[in-house]
């Protein structure tokens, strides 16, 4: 693969990062995008990555970093997330449409053939029954549902714009749905379930106690390293009709199989599991997807299924923690 100039918005996040690490290892010029240069989650990267302070609503800001580093291909994984989103809904629609469109817009007035952008499973949102318990049918791209939350509606919001302007300019423009992600870095950034995986971890490192109810409940569950080689996937596969692809691990694992896993990796440390509510065990969100289109399109392979994640997670999060733990 040649070397190219790739540009990486909100690149030093939890997703970010990851597309920051696995693009420099593949030997590309990186520039982050970010408000803010913070190594945190990428203490290896030293001077091997560049960075443009800026927010995605300043469309000079982002016009200058583009034409400064000469970038050859977006990835864009700034967001308003969950936890603010919902707090904000203005912020969340300013942040995930009008900023995507400010990045979507800078890349065709600079000459950029392709832009990749993190979408969510969140737009699936209240799913057909057959999509949830007990058949839980996989969630294909074609999958119609009502997102629930004001973060899956704005990225619903966003689908809908890019897929005009792709259109509508001839940019290449590809949406990444994921599964319900974990990976360092992120901690409180998500609301309700989405973020009680980071809770667990946090709980077990820091040696507190967490009771967790209705560990019975199965998702789709991804790892950040695998979300972030589907980033680099699409930036970099053939030209394709389709413009959204379901990034997961392809399979159900339970909360209680993914805790037990955490307890493995801190064995000093015990959850508990509470109550079994079986009105709750799945909620109208949670349910499988369909990652064939993207096996065969951009030949994406989840390295970490299911709990396989677990450790190296574990590992990352206590160095990012310095070793204390």
């Amino acid at each position: 693969m040649t070397a190219e100039k790739i540009l990486v918005t909100g690149g030093f996040g939890a997703i970010g990062s990851w597309v920051t690490r696995l693009l420099v290892e593949d030997g590309h010029d990186v520039t982050v995008f970010s408000r803010r240069r913070d190594l945190r989650l990428l203490p290896e990267m030293g001077d091997a990555v560049q960075h443009v302070a800026g927010s995605i609503l300043d469309r000079e800001t982002i016009d200058r970093a583009l034409a400064t580093s000469s970038i050859d291909r977006v990835i864009h994984c700034a967001a308003a997330l969950s936890s603010s989103a919902e707090k904000d809904p203005r912020l969340a629609y300013e942040t995930n449409v009008i900023g995507s469109l400010n990045i979507f817009e800078a890349a065709r007035d600079a000459g950029i053939g392709r832009v990749v952008y993190t979408s969510t499973k969140g737009v699936y949102g209240r799913l057909p029954a057959e999509h949830g318990p007990p058949q839980f049918a996989p969630i294909h791209e074609g999958v119609e549902g009502t997102p629930m939350h004001v973060y899956g509606a704005s990225k619903k919001a966003l689908e809908a714009a890019a897929d005009h302007c792709r259109r509508l300019w001839g940019l290449e423009i590809i949406a990444l749905r994921l599964g319900s992600t974990f990976g360092p870095g992120k901690g409180g950034q998500h609301a309700g379930y989405a973020g009680l995986k980071a809770q667990i971890v946090d709980a077990a490192l820091a040696g507190r106690h967490l009771r967790i109810d209705n560990a019975d409940v199965a998702d789709d569950v991804v790892y950040n390293a695998d979300v972030g080689r589907g980033h680099v996937l699409a930036a970099f596969a053939p030209p394709s009709t389709d413009g959204v692809f379901n990034i997961a691990s392809g399979q159900l694992t339970t909360l209680r199989a993914w805790a037990e896993e955490v307890m493995r990796q801190c064995p000093d440390h015990r959850l508990e599991f509470g109550d079994h509510d079986e009105t709750k065990i799945a909620s109208a969100t949670q349910g499988v997807m369909d990652i064939q289109r993207a096996r065969r399109e951009l030949g994406y392979e989840p390295a970490f299924p299911g709990v396989s994640g677990v450790a190296d997670y574990v590992t990352r999060e206590r160095a990012v923690r310095g070793g204390l733990v």
